[in-house]
């Protein structure tokens, strides 16, 4: 507890002179976050939210490690540590350059922790304008493939969020540019009721010939 404390005093301190021992520093502050122990955990996650709106963009350097750290904690059977996670990440939403964000998120979603993906997806939507302005091919590298992907998953969070994200992508791309994009027959019919308002796109079938 002791050494949590005392890197988030020295951050809050001196954030510049921090940078360049940010990895070192957060290598730390992540094993604190992977602890079996609820109150070493939260403790960790709380000082990571006063810390991430100081930081801001220095913490690009160490996203690769903290995103999949928190994402397994999304998952969490403790309330506590599931609500802090995500203050953590609205957090790293509001103040880190969201096109430094979105490749993390890409790759949780696609190979994260299964009880963190609906909520990743969510949080995915939320960026997908600022990114897709920004840096619009980020997002149909690593988004836009994964969205279509998802139709097919039968989960109920899961098809909610994933309406969220195909909306949000729908919203840049237009829904012509979304069909366009390379995808199975079934995979486009399911996106495309998706957008279209069909909240069991999921049950899509083709239409059979009389």
């Amino acid at each position: 507890h002791a050494a949590v404390a005392e890197l988030v005093d020295l951050v809050l301190k001196y954030p510049i002179e921090c940078g360049p021992k940010l990895q070192t520093m957060f290598d730390h502050l992540t094993l604190r976050m992977a602890d079996g122990n609820s109150k070493v955990l939260l403790l960790a996650l709380s000082s990571l939210e006063r810390m991430v709106p100081v930081l801001k963009d220095s913490l690009e350097v160490v996203l690769n490690t903290l995103i999949p750290v928190l994402s397994q904690q999304i998952g969490s059977a403790n309330a506590s540590v599931r609500n802090t996670t995500m203050k953590v990440l609205d957090s790293l939403i509001d103040n880190v350059d969201n096109t430094s964000l979105v490749q993390y998120f890409a790759n949780v979603i696609a190979f994260g922790n299964p009880r963190a993906k609906a909520a990743m997806v969510e949080k995915t939507a939320a960026i997908v304008p600022t990114v897709y302005r920004q840096k619009p091919q980020l997002i149909t590298k690593h988004v836009l493939p994964r969205a279509v992907r998802l139709v097919e998953d039968p989960d109920g969070a899961m098809r909610t969020a994933c309406t969220s994200l195909l909306l949000a992508l729908a919203a840049e791309l237009g829904v012509k540019g979304l069909e366009a994009t390379d995808m199975t027959d079934d995979q486009r019919r399911r996106v495309m009721a998706a957008v279209q308002g069909n909240a069991g796109y999921h049950r899509t079938q083709p239409l059979r010939s009389a």
